[in-house]
C-alpha cells in the first residue's frame, strides 16, 4: 500500500494574509493498493505531454491542461 499526499493553497491567514486569490487550502490524500500502476498512469501521460513539462521533477495539476487532467484522474481512478 502506498499513500500520496499533497496540499495546494495557503493556509487561510494563518501567519500571514488572505489571498483573495487563492482563499482555499486544500489537502488531499491518494491510498494506492499498488504503487505500479499510478506510475505507469504518470509516466504514460508525461510521454504525451510538451516537452517542457518532461524536464521538470513534478507535474503539477494547476499547470496542466484540462485534457491532461481528466486523463491522469480517470487513469489513476481506473487502476483503484
Amino acid at each position: 500500500m502506498k499513500i500520496y499526499l499533497d496540499e495546494s493553497g495557503n493556509l487561510g491567514g494563518l501567519g500571514s494574509r488572505v489571498s483573495e486569490e487563492d482563499p482555499y487550502f486544500v489537502l488531499a490524500a491518494l491510498v494506492a493498493r499498488e504503487e505500479i500502476p499510478i506510475r505507469r498512469c504518470i509516466r504514460k501521460i508525461r510521454q504525451t505531454l510538451p516537452k517542457k513539462y518532461k524536464v521538470k521533477s513534478e507535474l503539477k495539476f494547476n499547470e496542466s491542461d484540462d485534457p491532461s487532467k481528466r486523463r491522469i484522474l480517470e487513469c489513476v481512478a481506473k487502476n483503484q
